[in-house]
């Protein structure tokens, strides 16, 4: 099995590295994230407001998940933008915006959010699922963050086509999601999401994840890590710090490169 992890916590299930963290909700008015107060979903510390679920499912079940309904939505990475964010800021908006960084902080998060100083770099790092285009991190329908794994890869190929590896890493992770979050009715443990999540690679979403084996070449090793903190500031690095190494993003449409 591949590498997939879920917010907070790690485990080893597919192929397109999909990583859902709690979305911090600290009342920023700079990024596409929700202003209400934390809800829970069974992740440490909380987690989305989103009330997802099957109709008069009791709270904690997880059925069984189905993408019958699910149609992809290319939402393919914007150019990197070297500069518009430093390494500080980055390092900021995880330890105080991201509930899982042990030093969150909603009221601190907030006036980070708001100070126009950082309306430049959170607009780079943060983007909304179905927009033009987006950064290091996509913010989905049930107010969560995943990893632009998809955009990593896109950027490396220098492929954004919607036949390219990234829009089909994407749309395997974002089945995932989306198959899970109407499956399984909030609160729910970890434990049965992720096995919500799990269970869509062989079954929900198969077709898409057996569609996205092409992330497994070695030339996208750098759009892999081992957990969300990783993610986070190694994809807001390449989106919005340093930009991609000068050796990379000239695969073409092909993907040039093993």
């Amino acid at each position: 099995m591949r590498m997939m992890g879920f917010g907070r916590f790690a485990l080893s299930i597919s192929a397109a590295m999909l990583l859902l963290a709690t979305l911090a909700e600290c009342g920023g008015t700079t990024g596409p994230r929700s202003t209400a107060e934390q809800g829970s979903s069974g992740a440490p510390g909380g987690g989305s407001t989103a009330t997802a679920g099957v109709g008069g499912a009791a709270a904690g079940v997880c059925t069984t998940p189905s993408a019958d309904s699910y149609q992809p939505t290319w939402t393919p990475p914007s150019a990197p933008m070297v500069g518009a964010c430093t390494q500080q800021q980055v390092s900021q908006e995880w330890a105080l915006c991201e509930i899982g960084s042990g030093t969150y902080n909603q009221s601190a998060c907030h006036a980070f959010d708001s100070d126009p100083a950082n309306a430049a770099c959170l607009g780079c790092v943060f983007g909304v699922l179905g927009a033009p285009n987006a950064g290091a991190i996509l913010v989905l329908p049930g107010n969560e963050w995943i990893a632009n794994r998809g955009g990593c890869i896109a950027l490396l190929d220098g492929d954004s086509s919607t036949t390219g590896c990234g829009a089909k890493v994407q749309a395997a992770t974002v089945c995932a999601y989306t198959a899970c979050n109407a499956a399984c009715t909030r609160p729910v443990s970890d434990k049965d999401l992720v096995a919500c999540q799990n269970g869509t690679a062989s079954g929900a979403c198969r077709a898409y994840f057996d569609n996205a084996a092409c992330e497994q070449l070695p030339r996208y090793a750098s759009c892999a890590y081992s957990n969300f903190a990783d993610y986070f500031n190694g994809f807001a690095d390449l989106f919005c710090v340093s930009g991609l190494p000068g050796s990379l993003g000239a695969g073409g449409a092909a993907g040039a490169g093993p």
